[in-house]
């Protein structure tokens, strides 16, 4: 049902994070964002941080028509970036300042890729080609494609979105089993990209 759905997309979307270790409880994850919100350091207010994040926001949303949509930016060190189903999307503080513009394009891209997984499966006009290329990989996998088709549509090089995810795998725990799968996300969008 809608509840399995959305804890099934948080927990995908922990896979591109998570590096203060392998991974977040599920009982973490299930609780209201407002406390999570709090639980993570709350809303960001630093005047550096906060616009770059608009900027890349602007960039990714613009002639997007879904006011559902909405960036906050946590005060958190941790490179890390969630999607809710309510269409709240959550970027750390430490992502924001470990990546450049596009990469943080790129972060975003990705999490409206899981926003969108629904408009994916079933092959709404604009993403038909993307569902077929799409069709048996994860989620994470998917919600990558859509972030590359997103910022090729924005003339952003597709290399930002390998990018971003070096920059997350370099400071992920040794060992950890998202990090192996971030790995295999890498290859795979180095060997899209190579097409």
């Amino acid at each position: 049902g809608p509840v399995r759905h959305a804890l099934l997309l948080i927990l995908g979307l922990a896979v591109l994070v998570g590096l203060g270790g392998c991974h977040l409880g599920a009982k973490r994850l299930a609780r209201a964002p407002e406390r999570w919100i709090q639980e993570q350091g709350g809303i960001v207010a630093d005047v550096d941080v906060a616009p770059r994040a608009r900027v890349a926001w602007q960039a990714v949303t613009r002639e997007r028509r879904e006011p559902r949509l909405r960036l906050r930016v946590l005060a958190a060190p941790s490179l890390s970036a969630f999607a809710w189903p309510s269409g709240e999307i959550f970027l750390t503080s430490g992502l924001v300042d470990a990546l450049d513009d596009d990469e943080i394009t790129a972060a975003l891209a990705h999490e409206i890729g899981h926003l969108e997984a629904e408009a994916l499966s079933s092959a709404a006009p604009g993403f038909a080609g993307l569902a077929s290329r799409a069709g048996s990989l994860s989620a994470e996998h998917r919600a990558d494609l859509f972030g590359l088709d997103l910022l090729e549509a924005r003339r952003i090089p597709g290399q930002a979105m390998v990018d971003m995810l070096r920059k997350v795998h370099a400071r992920m725990v040794p060992g950890c089993a998202t990090r192996a799968a971030l790995e295999d996300r890498i290859r795979l969008l180095e060997a899209t990209a190579s097409r």
